[in-house]
């Protein structure tokens, strides 16, 4: 028994040393120059910029959508709507809340918050979002991968998109010279949450971070469409 635990803690060490994958997206080394009018490139508009943020996040929130389904079914034996109103009041303090982003998965962003908002801030709260639900997102990976779940490749393919719509926003807020906030770490979810040995809790975890996401990706394209709209009215 002592070999497998041995090997489990090795694992487990490892993985929470690693270099988080929402931490530079983009994979900029410090010694890049990121101005890139110096090469003779010109730099990207702000529409371009964020048609980018809004085809990727789309294109992460599509992956989801296509197996919600099929997660609800055989995870819980019931469909997705159903869940969703089971616990649609279970919230983790760590994640972004409904109260900071304005609404709940299926909703839109009031329009009175939106003319609120400003683009470099924007930039900065959503990339900040983004990361958090990374966090949840790469620990459901690894339990997935551990017991060899039926969904690990679906949740491993929502991770690296996921990581393509922060690389996205980091580009922009270069683009802009906008400095982001300080980077999200993995402590902000607790061991008492990661290290969950009863199946059912463990499940309806992660149903809450992969709903939690799924808003908030909702969040961020509503947002930018809505920044982008601006640019042509």
């Amino acid at each position: 028994m002592s070999a497998p635990a041995s090997r489990r803690n090795s694992l487990e060490f490892e993985r929470m040393n690693s270099h988080p994958k929402w931490i530079n997206p983009c994979g900029i080394r410090a010694s890049d120059d990121f101005d890139s009018e110096l090469d003779g490139v010109p730099r990207l508009n702000d529409n371009e910029l964020l048609s980018s943020i809004i085809v990727s996040a789309k294109n992460t929130l599509m992956h989801a959508e296509r197996f919600k389904e099929n997660y609800a079914k055989n995870t819980f034996n019931v469909n997705f709507d159903q869940i969703y109103q089971e616990w649609k009041a279970v919230h983790y303090g760590w994640l972004p809340t409904a109260e900071e982003l304005s609404k709940s998965l299926g909703e839109k962003v009031p329009y009175d918050v939106l003319e609120k908002l400003d683009l470099d801030m924007a930039l900065k709260d959503t990339y900040r979002y983004l990361q958090k639900y990374a966090v949840g997102i790469e620990q459901v990976v690894w339990d997935q991968m551990d017991s060899n779940g039926p969904f690990k490749n679906q949740f491993a393919d929502i991770e690296f998109k996921l990581r393509a719509t922060l690389c996205e926003i980091q580009a922009a807020m270069l683009e802009r010279g906008v400095a982001q906030h300080d980077n999200i770490t993995r402590q902000i979810m607790g061991n008492e949450l990661r290290q969950v040995t009863n199946s059912s809790y463990r499940n309806v975890r992660d149903w809450v971070i992969f709903r939690d996401c799924m808003n908030g990706l909702e969040y961020v394209i509503q947002v930018f469409e809505y920044f982008k709209e601006k640019l042509t009215s």
